[in-house]
């Protein structure tokens, strides 16, 4: 074969148009190359000379060459200095030959051209030419343009795209014929989603309705994800951010997404469909008789004239002004007092969507709809209510938020005569409060602060609220200190009740500046350390100049000058190697120690205590701006070894070895690297011979040179990781100071996705060295200097994770807690927000509740996610440290855990330091407490309250005894009020103090329970608060000091008293492992028992347990034998007979309190009061019981007594006379009632034939049963028995019982004969059902429901929860002739199948789905056993699920439907079920859904049953087809519909077709 021709001569511009492909493939490889290598800013000119072939190089004719052509193109925007200029060209022909071509390498680049074209400009024209693909004629080019599209929504969001064209043109490929069409235009819906929220619905609403809420459940999950982020960032958005660190620079997208201004999360936030939508003019919606209709006299006119404007303006999302408009919002202005209210109602909301949907143009006419509105609020209708409100709220929204367009309106409804008025125009001025974007002037706030403040003297209670409510929202909208000059004599309630509303209330407007002084706080509260005055002027460089300009400057200026200072200072460490400390000032002197806080002024002077989340000053001078040296206060100090060192050069040269010193200076960053090697090397050298260099002088090189500003993160990585070695290195003298060198260059670097790996093993090396309180100390000035959001973020994240890996001993957590606050809470990003918020609640973790208080002023959302982090962690403690510190005392692992694990108390102690109670209210209190006038009195108890608030809620836990004699006296004042208010006191002295002394406790325990039969609800809630307080702090003091009061307290007979106090009781002590000596509570309990209140009943039978589980069990029965006689012992004996089996007898242990119950009983019996005992009865097992009952019921004689696997025979189970133990069954109280021969007899239900299996084995079955408790009773099946025999009995008695052939089961419908058969049931199931089954099924009581719930769901879950049939010793499913739990439902389904009948015509809805489990369980049991349904059995159920098609809940007639036509016809003819579907559901006279649901189950039978023979589920089509073809005649339409598809369905199987049809139905 001959050579090829060689084209390579040629010149690239001709081989770019040879016809030969490959010649064109070659060029196109070489223009790449070339397009590489062109320096687009000095040889610009030669990328214009292929823009004109880029076109045709994308329309390639050749695969292989095209797909080499892309990569051309590719190279060309990327290097080109104006890629765009054949934009359209290029996106036009990817669209139309390389989007769906057949190469997956043309579809990959040809999308990867599309993303960096984007990126060479804006997303736009790239996005509008690609949807011109939307109308190409192959489905899969159409397709491939939607999921192109979709990719550059996801890469780009919606910020730079043309989102109306977009949305227009999205129509298309829903509607496109082809199925991968539209599930590619749903998943780009599903993208826009994400990027616009709910203002893309608007565009969706002309889809279908089935696809519509396809979409709507996918939108529904999306919604949950975490808002989108930009992927890829256009060039000027690179050009922007463009980060220093170089080989970074390629993990720039995600980063500076994130830093930007996180704008590309929430693109979608703030989006508006109006903004996106089309103006439309409603006047062309209006019918032609609009106008003669809206004033017509018939108001059924004058409604459906409305209801169709209404449905017309709720599709329209934005209106047009048109010159009929006005005159539409004129005539429904006149409507609002329409005498109709339903007409009126709806010219409100027409209005309403009018003024949402025109905004700016209705302004003009909110001057003349508001007063008719105003008026109109008097209506008392809520529905009338809510829409005056939101149209009232329109009105306001279309002024543009101007208060002044509304005030006028607002005085005339605020004076108005009538209080519902009144009240409404003070709520619509608070949303407007709430809404305006900017805060009012005094002026405004004056007139506005009167008015309201006359409404809280209003005799209406509802306008007292509202305008309450209004100066809330108006003080949190312009500061509580603004508003207060302009309410001054409102008295301190009304105060209180508006500082609650403007706690709640939320605005719009920009928060208020902050003080620039923090607010005086109370006395005694710990304070943050705050630098004196003189810091500036303390310079030891000398800088008088400086010093002397701060100190004649005011301190808000000084402040700021020391803050620039010190940045400029660390700048010039970092750029010249010197250590931070040589630049700045030196820490400010430390302040004299703070005198004892004195006792505060009478709490009557001053206001109450505010919320615990106001509680922080608005603005606290942060703990962390100290200088490094001074962040390290208290833990190592900070030493320098080479500072100020003027030969620190020449000591430098010395150490380090000549080349290295070279190689880091090198400008090429592999010499860098290289040196880096040669330097780590030569350090572990040194150090193994035992003359290592000092670690600090490595340090300030590595600032020098390379230096923290180094620009590969090889480099700077090494030497991270050299800082980690030396810091490791025992044998290495790594000092403070080194560490104070390299600290804040390792935390700029947290943030470097390559090197917070390396920057935080360092750290971590640090304070296993050292203390994590050191590295925190010098980390969290840094931290505070960061500017980037998520730098910060990873930071904070860091911090985090030391804490929980360190624990938190010696760390300063107040300033830890600052930094969160002021880096993370108050940033712009929200991953950084959550991140402090994070942080925030491991501070929870440590120290408490009390962190709370430096949450400081934030906005509402954000202190709701601090609360909500702060209940998730709830109590949680601290994890154990996983690190170690050796520079903590002792420096083994156990001090750190110590630290970790239980040093919350002592981190909280060093945030909030325990006061003296005694110090913070003075000896005055005493005195204040028993003051003659009430007011002096709940003063004083205000006081401690304050005082307590004021500590941080911890306190000293050594009160004295007179504080609780002083409150004692109060929980006896004759004003309920301070009574409250003392036990909140008492509950809130132990909480706060963490203890609860039982000395203490004892004086105020019976005074405190005798509250309890107080008739006012809150002041038994609170004396209940108090005493868990006790319990939760001490239960020592509870044993001594609150347990034996009860016996006095019980005394009482208050009924609220008693139950409350029972119940604590048994609350308390039911969590307890161990409990104390109870004794000294029976004889109380007694009388408790007795008591007429059901309550009290209850929750003294509940502590009556707790009492046999301390005392046991005989001392307690001895006792009521012996305390009680008659009536009472009658009342009280059982009671006390169902504890009998609470303690088990394998607990040798005597219980505590029945030595001491045991005396008290000895000294007062007599010898006439003790009878004797007779003989206990034979004691059986209960698998002896349960494994007897069947052999014997299924047995001859002779095999009932034999011995068989896993059945005891009858004289071994009878024979037993052993002590109650695990799995025995012993008759209740047969010590104390002997049974007779006459009484001992079996009863039972029935006759039973003499001589039988049966006859001879129930009795026994039965007497034993009776004597089970219930807890044995649970370990017995539900079903006892599996013998058919008694089935088939039934079977022939009810068909011996038919009316007429007509079954009584299925007539159901019938009260009176539902009544007879329920009856007649229970007695059947007697026999065969466990007892307790057996009652919760046939309950008559008052929550009867809830018995035949529990009873149905006992028979559920024992065939269907796996393992349920081990605990009754059977399998659960066996082979034929065995016995086990499916074959003992299959023995007695036809009582089950009843049963579940009689349900199905209850009230309750959950015992009707629990109804239908069983019946699907009993289906499948008969399916897997290859058993049918009998007549009786189908009869007795198939009526019932017919009337249930009936339901008016859907998934109940789901349900009967899928029974009916899935279930039923496998175990009983199809054909009967056809007849029975006619009979009972077809032919229903009651309800025209049965019929019709009847018809459609007929119809599911014959298309899906028949197999092509209608005979199969039609055995009379004579009679059949008539019953049909009448109901075709039913008055309801849907009953219609189904009876002729019933017909069509028929007709098709008959063999004569339609005529034989038609001859069938007859006339």
């Amino acid at each position: 074969m001959a050579d090829e021709e060689d084209f390579s001569s040629l010149p690239l511009e001709q081989r770019l148009e040879h016809k030969v492909w490959k010649v064109r493939m070659n060029a196109y490889t070489d223009l790449a190359k070339e397009l590489r290598q062109l320096d687009p800013e000095r040889e610009s000119g030669k990328f214009g000379g292929f823009e004109s072939l880029l076109g045709k190089i994308v329309l390639d004719g050749n695969m292989a060459a095209q797909e080499t052509g892309l990569l051309a193109v590719i190279a060309f925007v990327e290097n080109a200095p104006h890629p765009v200029r054949r934009r359209d060209e290029i996106v036009g022909g990817i669209v139309a030959k390389c989007l769906a071509a057949t190469k997956a390498g043309t579809r990959t680049n040809s999308k990867e051209l599309l993303m960096l074209l984007s990126e060479a400009d804006t997303p736009a024209p790239v996005v509008a030419g690609v949807v011109e693909g939307f109308d190409a004629k192959q489905p899969k080019a159409v397709a491939a343009a939607v999921a192109a599209v979709r990719e550059l929504v996801h890469a780009f969001g919606v910020k730079f795209i043309a989102l109306k064209p977009l949305l227009k043109a999205l129509a298309k490929p829903f509607a496109h014929r082809d199925n991968g069409v539209r599930a590619e235009a749903q998943q780009l819906a599903v993208e826009l989603f994400r990027w616009m929220g709910p203002a893309i619905m608007p565009s969706l609403q002309d889809l279908p309705p089935v696809l519509l809420k396809e979409l709507e459940a996918q939108f529904a999950a999306v919604a949950k994800e975490p808002p989108p982020k930009q992927q890829r960032l256009l060039r000027s958005q690179q050009e922007a951010d463009e980060p220093a660190d170089a080989p970074a620079a390629a993990g720039r997208g995600t980063e500076a997404s994130d830093g930007e201004d996180d704008g590309s999360g929430d693109a979608g936030a703030g989006m508006d469909p109006w903004d996106l939508a089309d103006p439309v003019d409603i006047t062309k919606k209006l019918s032609d008789d609009y106008h003669e209709f809206i004033a017509s006299k018939k108001w059924k006119e004058r409604k459906e004239v409305l209801e169709h404007l209404h449905a017309a303006l709720q599709k329209a999302v934005r209106l047009q002004m048109s010159p009929g408009t006005g005159d539409v919002i004129q005539e429904l202005g006149k409507k609002i007092g329409d005498t109709n209210i339903i007409v009126a109602t709806l010219a409100i909301q027409c209005l309403e969507l009018l003024a949402s949907g025109l905004r700016q143009p209705f302004a003009p006419y909110v001057q003349s709809m508001l007063p008719a509105l105003v008026e109109k609020s008097k209506e008392r209708k809520q529905t009338v209510v809510d829409a005056i409100r939101a149209t009232a709220d329109a009105y306001f929204r279309a002024t543009g938020c101007d208060l002044a367009a509304i005030g006028d309106h607002y005085f005339t409804g605020a004076t108005h005569k009538n209080p519902q008025v009144r009240a409404e125009a003070h709520h619509f001025l608070r949303r407007s409060l709430a809404a305006v974007a900017t805060r009012p002037g005094k002026g405004d706030i004056k007139k506005y602060a009167d008015q309201l403040k006359s409404g809280l003297d209003d005799g209406d209670a509802g306008v007292r609220e509202a305008a309450a409510e209004g100066l809330g929202t108006l003080s949190k909208l312009v500061t509580a200190k603004v508003l207060d000059p302009f309410i001054e004599g409102v008295d301190k309630i009304k105060l209180e009740k508006i500082g609650e509303y403007a706690a709640k209330a939320t605005v719009k407007a920009k928060a208020a500046p902050k003080a620039r002084a923090p607010a005086p706080k109370p006395a005694g509260r710990p304070q943050p350390r705050a630098p004196a005055p003189a810091a500036v002027a303390a310079n030891d460089d000398g800088d008088a100049q400086s010093a002397g300009l701060g100190a004649n400057l005011p301190p808000h200026i000084r402040k700021k000058l020391e803050a620039s200072a010190r940045a400029a200072a660390i700048k010039k460490a970092q750029r010249e190697g010197r250590p931070i400390d040589d630049l700045l000032p030196p820490p400010p002197a430390e302040p004299a120690p703070a005198p004892k806080p004195a006792a505060p002024r009478p709490a009557a002077a001053k206001p109450a205590a505010p919320k615990r989340l106001a509680a922080a000053p608005a603005a606290r001078k942060p703990a962390g701006k100290a200088a490094p040296a001074g962040a390290a206060k208290g833990g190592e100090a900070i030493k320098m070894r080479f500072a100020n060192d003027e030969s620190l050069d020449e000591k430098i040269a010395a150490a380090l070895p000549a080349g290295v010193l070279e190689g880091l200076s090198s400008a090429k960053w592999k010499d860098r690297v290289e040196a880096m090697d040669q330097l780590r090397a030569f350090l572990g050298d040194e150090a193994a011979g035992g003359s290592g260099v000092h670690p600090e002088l490595v340090v300030r090189q590595l600032a020098r040179r390379p230096g923290w500003k180094e620009s590969n993160f090889q480099v700077t990585s090494r030497a991270f990781q050299l800082i980690a070695w030396m810091a490791g290195e025992e044998q290495l003298e790594f000092s403070t100071g080194a560490a104070a060198l390299s600290v804040p260059a390792l935390v700029d670097k947290l943030g470097d996705i390559k090197l917070k790996g390396p920057a935080g093993d360092a750290l971590a090396a640090m304070a296993e060295r050292f203390t994590l309180q050191l590295v925190v100390g010098l980390a969290l000035e840094p931290i505070r200097g960061q500017k980037s959001p998520k730098v910060a973020m990873d930071c904070l994240a860091w911090l985090n994770t030391q804490l929980l890996e360190f624990g938190v001993q010696g760390v300063g957590l107040r300033a830890v807690a600052d930094v969160a606050r002021d880096v993370g809470l108050q940033s712009s990003s929200a991953q950084t927000r959550a991140t402090a918020v994070g942080l925030m609640g491991t501070l929870r973790r440590a120290v408490g509740p009390a962190v709370l208080d430096l949450v400081g002023d934030l906005n509402p959302q954000l202190v709701q996610l601090v609360e909500a982090e702060f209940e998730r962690v709830g109590a949680e403690p601290m994890p154990e440290p996983t690190r170690t510190q050796r520079g903590l005392a002792g420096g083994d692992s156990a001090g750190a855990g110590a630290a970790g694990g239980g040093g919350a108390e002592s981190a909280a102690d060093e945030m909030f330091p325990r006061q003296d109670l005694h110090a913070l209210v003075g000896a005055s209190i005493y005195k204040r407490l028993g003051d003659a006038n009430w007011k002096e009195r709940k003063a004083a108890l205000e006081a401690i309250q304050a005082a307590v608030e004021s500590a941080s809620g911890r306190i000293l836990p050594g009160i004295s005894g007179d504080m609780y004699t002083a409150l004692k006296q109060r929980l006896q004042d004759p004003n309920k009020n301070l009574i409250t208010v003392a036990l909140g006191v008492l509950g809130q002295l132990t909480t706060a103090s963490g203890a609860a002394l039982a000395a203490n406790i004892r004086i105020v325990a019976l005074s405190t329970m005798h509250c309890l039969a107080d008739k006012k609800p809150h002041v038994r809630a609170a004396a209940l608060a108090a005493m868990t307080a006790w319990a939760g702090a001490s239960g020592g003091s509870v044993d001594q000091a609150v347990l034996p009061a009860l016996p006095t307290a019980l005394a009482d007979t208050s009924p609220e008293l008693r139950s409350a106090l029972l119940k604590w009781t048994a609350d308390t002590l039911g969590a307890r492992a161990r409990l104390p000596d109870l004794g000294a509570l029976v004889a109380p309990l007694f009388v408790c028992l007795q008591d007429r209140n059901v309550e009290v009943r209850k929750q003294a039978a509940r502590v009556l347990g707790l009492a046999v589980k301390s005392c046991g069990f005989e001392a307690v029965h001895d006792a009521c034998g012996l305390q009680l006689r008659g009536a009472a012992h009658a009342t009280v004996a059982p009671v006390v007979e169902e504890f009998r089996h609470a303690v088990s007898a394998a607990d040798g242990a005597p219980a505590p309190g029945a030595a001491r119950l045991g005396q008290k009983q000895r000294g007062a019996a007599s010898a006439a009061d003790r009878a004797p005992s007779p003989a206990a009865e034979p004691v059986m097992t209960a698998s002896q019981l349960l494994g007897r009952a069947p052999a014997g019921l299924g047995s001859s004689p002779a095999g009932a007594g034999s011995s068989s696997a896993g059945v005891g025979s009858s004289s071994a189970g009878l024979g037993s006379s052993s002590a109650s133990g695990p799995g025995m069954l012993r008759r209740p109280m047969a010590v104390r009632r002997p049974v007779s021969g006459a009484s001992a007899a079996p009863r039972t239900t029935r006759p039973v034939r003499a001589g039988s299996a049966q006859g001879r084995a129930a009795p026994t079955m039965a007497s034993q049963l009776a004597r089970m408790s219930s807890e044995e009773l649970e370990h017995v099946p539900p079903v006892l028995d599996c013998d058919p025999r008694a089935r088939e009995l039934r079977a022939r008695r009810d068909a011996a019982a038919s009316t007429h052939g007509a079954p009584r089961w299925a007539q159901l419908g019938d009260a009176r004969t539902r009544a007879e058969l329920e009856a007649q049931l229970a007695e059947q199931c007697a026999a065969h059902l466990n007892p307790r089954v057996q009652r919760q099924l046939f309950s008559q009581g008052h929550y009867r429901d809830r018995d035949f719930l529990g009873g149905l769901t006992q028979l559920d879950e024992a065939i269907s929860v796996p393992g349920l049939a081990q605990r009754y010793g059977l399998a659960a499913q066996a082979g034929a002739g065995e016995d086990s739990l499916a074959a003992r439902y299959l023995a007695h389904s036809d009582l089950l199948l009843k049963y579940v009948s009689l349900r199905m015509y209850d009230g309750s809805t959950h015992t009707l789905l629990k109804s239908l489990d069983v019946l699907e369980r009993l289906a499948g049991l008969a399916e897997q056993a290859g058993a049918a349904w009998g007549d009786s059995d189908a009869q007795a159920v198939v009526p019932a699920l017919v009337a249930r098609l009936g339901d008016a809940k859907e998934a109940v007639r789901a349900r009967a439907r899928r029974v009916l036509t899935q279930q039923v016809p496998r175990l009983w003819a199809a054909s009967k079920v056809f007849a029975a579907l006619l009979d009972h559901g077809v032919g229903h006279r009651g309800s025209a859904r049965v019929r019709q649901e009847a018809l459609d189950c007929v119809c599911v039978l014959v298309r899906e049953r028949a197999g092509g023979q209608l005979g199969a589920v039609c055995a009379q089509p004579a009679r059949a087809v008539p019953v049909l073809a009448q109901a075709v005649g039913d008055r309801d339409s849907a009953v219609r519909a189904a009876a002729l598809a019933v017909l069509v369905a028929v007709g098709e199987l008959l063999p004569g077709g339609a005529d034989e049809l038609w001859r069938l139905c007859g006339r």
